[in-house]
């Protein structure tokens, strides 16, 4: 017999032990996307860690016994919201307030403020919130947007184009500074004749047009800049220039306006530009792929102060969890501590602003054999809600809205898909979906306030 035979044999062997050995192997997260577990033993060694084990505290179901209390009977098929803040200025009733007074008689949109990672990353969720919010109670355009956003082009509800940025963030450690970080969590240096476009698209309802454009910077001298409007009108600005957040606008009837730095100052910082209406709702979508949302809390508490002046927001909304659930992990106080910390920044500065905290949705892996919610997922989850209880902030369950265990399964195998393969982001399709849901709710509790206001 030849010697050699048996080489494939033990090439085989080799091969079915490393694949069998990767079920040891925790999952992996880059760039924001965690790389699925191989297990090819499954079926036949189920893992424990089943939903059933993860549970939420004594203290946070008291108050959420209490919550239920104070608010009336969620109708049935609805995740309402647990207002653990009413009462206080970052509850529910005071995004409720600015849409019952209204945004010509603000001066400005009533303005929300969506923070997240991935998962609504090129205005998934956040597109549809505003053309819901905006069909209901007015206004135009998309918000804010970074000044040269590397992912612009994700973007069907806008389209921006840019040139001669040099851009800074802050989850590439070592490259920014953090005293210059702005609300987005990054921002860019011009070089003369840097420019940013930003043009109105017709993908959803309100969005084709806007009315205000706005630039932010900072700068410790002047800065020259022009405003190229597509209604045919060139406006100059010349910045204050004394190191303080600051903005110019322009306004009128646009579809496009192109922001040219004509002379730059010394350390000139940009941030952003807006493309808004006078009134009505404005949503601004501030993605960042890889963030676990504790980063905010690097965000100079002047630049808050100062953004809370210049752009003043009616509901702070904060969706993470992507990036910190783990398959086997249960214990999230370390994080519930930070995240706890970037509410408190963000009360500080925002001291009559409601803060809406949104739990991680859902996420899969198997158990025995089938595809099931992560039990990491599930104790995030509770740990979301514990701390908006201690925070005293709003809590909405979006996992539930979803619909629970095997949720984001169901939404990949509808027409159109509604999640990816991963079973962790959605589509568009899915972001419609769920930004109806939020929408009704919204909207249910916002008449809920007016009915409880008309008794008094």
């Amino acid at each position: 017999m030849n010697n050699q035979t048996y080489r494939p044999f033990l090439l085989l062997l080799c091969v079915t032990i490393l694949l069998c050995a990767l079920r040891f192997v925790p999952s992996v997260t880059v760039m924001g996307t965690t790389m699925r577990q191989v297990d090819l033993l499954s079926d036949l060694f189920p893992r424990q860690d089943t939903a059933q084990e993860v549970s939420v505290s004594a203290e946070v179901i008291a108050k959420r016994e209490e919550a239920k209390a104070n608010t009336s009977a969620c109708p049935e098929g609805m995740t309402c919201i647990l207002d653990y803040g009413r009462g206080t200025d970052a509850g529910m009733a005071t995004f409720y307030a600015a849409l019952a007074r209204g945004g010509e008689a603000l001066g400005r949109p009533v303005r929300i403020a969506y923070f997240g990672d991935s998962f609504i990353e090129g205005d998934i969720l956040t597109a549809d919130l505003r053309a819901l919010l905006q069909k209901r109670f007015g206004g135009c355009g998309v918000g804010y947007m970074d000044i040269a956003s590397p992912l612009a082009g994700a973007r069907s509800s806008v389209t921006q184009r840019f040139e001669g940025w040099d851009v800074r963030c802050v989850l590439e450690r070592g490259t920014f500074q953090p005293q210059k970080l702005g609300i987005s969590l990054r921002y860019a240096m011009p070089s003369t004749g840097a420019w940013t476009e930003v043009k109105a698209q017709k993908a959803f309802p309100c969005a084709d047009r806007f009315e205000r454009s706005e630039l932010m910077l900072a700068s410790t001298s002047p800065v020259t800049l022009r405003a190229e409007c597509s209604d045919g009108s060139t406006e100059r600005f010349t910045t204050r220039g004394d190191g303080a957040l600051e903005s110019v606008a322009v306004e009128g009837d646009f579809n496009k306006v192109r922001w040219v730095v004509e002379e730059r100052g010394s350390q000139t910082v940009c941030y952003g530009v807006t493309a808004e209406g006078r009134s009505g709702i404005s949503v601004d979508n501030f993605s960042l792929r890889g963030s676990k949302g504790s980063e905010l809390e690097e965000v100079p508490q002047a630049y808050w102060q100062s953004l809370a002046h210049l752009r003043p927001y009616d509901m702070v909304v904060l969706q993470y969890g992507l990036n910190v659930a783990e398959p086997e992990r249960t214990d999230y106080k370390a994080y519930v501590a930070k995240m706890q910390r970037v509410v408190e920044h963000l009360k500080a500065a925002f001291p009559h602003t409601t803060i809406l905290i949104v739990g991680v949705g859902d996420r899969e892996n198997k158990v025995n054999g089938e595809l099931h919610t992560m039990r990491g997922v599930l104790a995030l989850m509770q740990a979301q809600e514990e701390l908006a209880a201690k925070c005293e902030v709003p809590y909405w369950n979006l996992y539930e809205a979803m619909g629970g265990d095997g949720s984001i399964v169901k939404m990949n195998s509808r027409k159109p898909e509604e999640a990816r393969k991963d079973y962790t982001h959605i589509t568009h399709a899915g972001g419609k979906r769920l930004a109806g849901l939020l929408t009704k709710t919204l909207l249910y509790g916002y008449e809920e306030y007016r009915k409880e206001n008309e008794r008094k």
